[in-house]
């Protein structure tokens, strides 16, 4: 058997403190998916850049769809999707409309991937530069099995082309931390 020595025995009180509270409270975060992020949804479509450097759709022959993923944390972690945020520029009788969704598929069996629609948001509508957010609950500890996506409309039936633009989508979670006292207690102690 092991003994703890007086030195790190005093410590033990606040460490114990701050593994209840680490493990109680969650750690807020966010993932930015700048403009340039975005690819065309289908194909290699024309798209464009705003003088500000910001995500437009090209007038003609192009796509109004994009996409880009979420690159979350990992599993074992586990987190809660908190907000969907959007920025951008508007000058147009158009919206943009951002939608998060989920995609998961069995990991070890042949099987149909699953769309799932998390939250969407639109630009204001009025002129000029705009934000816009929803708010949301959602428990993410399936990235074993799941991706995240961010698509991205301008308009509804066809681009409006660089009088409506996006600057970033931001998705804010939650960090759900998993106790840490066992690591405490095992590695910290031992000499």
């Amino acid at each position: 058997m092991k003994f703890i020595r007086k030195s790190k025995a005093k410590y033990l009180p606040a460490l114990m403190l701050l593994s209840i509270f680490t493990a109680t409270h969650a750690l807020a975060a966010q993932v930015s998916i700048d403009s340039r992020d975005f690819m065309p949804y289908e194909g290699d479509h024309n798209y464009g850049e705003s003088t500000a450097g910001n995500l437009t759709c090209a007038n003609g022959n192009s796509s109004n769809l994009f996409i880009a993923q979420v690159p979350l944390p990992p599993a074992p972690a586990e987190l809660d999707i908190k907000q969907l945020a959007v920025w951008g520029g508007d000058i147009s009788s158009s919206d943009a409309e951002v939608f998060l969704e989920r995609f998961c598929q069995n990991e070890f069996s042949a099987s149909t991937p699953v769309r799932t629609s998390l939250s969407n948001v639109f630009s204001s509508g009025s002129a000029g530069n705009y934000f816009n957010a929803a708010a949301l609950n959602f428990r993410v500890s399936d990235q074993r099995t799941c991706i995240y996506m961010v698509s991205l409309q301008f308009g509804v039936n066809n681009c409006p082309g660089p009088n409506l633009s996006v600057a970033r989508v931001r998705v804010r979670y939650d960090l759900v931390q998993q106790p840490v006292a066992e690591q405490i207690f095992k590695n910290g102690f031992e000499n």
